[in-house]
């Protein structure tokens, strides 16, 4: 079986991931526990950060790995907000507690529609520092909680904790595997189009070779 590099040292994103390539033949492997901090996040789109960040990880472990970069956009924010910089808006130091904060203050004057938040999410796929493949997918909408218990914050997923999805009663980040496909149409979306491409056959020779 083929190894694959779950590339993130966040827990839960390290869940989405290996939910998307999930019964694809795969042995997914966890980042060695002495690594160093990844690569700086130039890119100028979620794409390009997934990419270059699959590319620095394969190199560097000199196999196949997978990574993601992600986040979301608040159109009421206006400038005030970078999806791009979703995890680095509050600073390079921050914690999940001070980002949340950080977006719930941003946000303080908004109302009703003006809290809807989109999540996107790209995945980078490469092996030995040569990309492979990358898919970016969106479309799924939010509300923007007003307030938050810092114990309802999910490790990694801080962002996704302030996300409600109104017709299920639960935020983003307590969506469990099995109800994805109807909740998050942005990790629902990476998931079909890595099965596409790995059902197409072109995976073949790099990946299962």
């Amino acid at each position: 079986m083929t190894e694959l590099y779950i590339a993130t040292t966040n827990p839960a994103k390290a869940a989405r991931l290996r939910w998307v390539f999930s019964d694809l033949g795969l042995t997914m492997l966890d980042l060695p526990s002495d690594i160093r901090a990844g690569p700086e996040e130039t890119g100028a789109s979620f794409r390009e950060n997934a990419e270059l960040k699959a590319c620095y990880w394969s190199a560097q472990l000199g196999g196949l790995a997978a990574a993601s970069d992600g986040g979301i956009s608040i159109p009421a924010l206006g400038a005030r907000w970078d999806a791009l910089r979703t995890a680095r808006a509050a600073g390079p130091q921050a914690t999940d507690l001070t980002r949340a904060e950080h977006l719930i203050e941003l946000a303080a004057g908004l109302s009703d529609d003006e809290r809807a938040a989109f999540w996107a999410e790209a995945l980078g796929l490469a092996e030995g520092g040569r990309l492979v493949r990358s898919w970016q997918a969106e479309g799924t909408q939010a509300q923007l909680v007003e307030r938050f218990d810092s114990s309802s914050l999910r490790p990694g997923f801080w962002a996704a904790s302030l996300c409600f999805l109104p017709d299920l009663g639960m935020t983003l980040a307590e969506v469990a595997d099995e109800r994805l496909p109807e909740a998050d149409r942005t990790w629902s979306g990476l998931r079909e189009q890595v099965r596409a491409y790995f059902a197409s056959g072109q995976a073949d020779a790099v990946t299962l070779a």
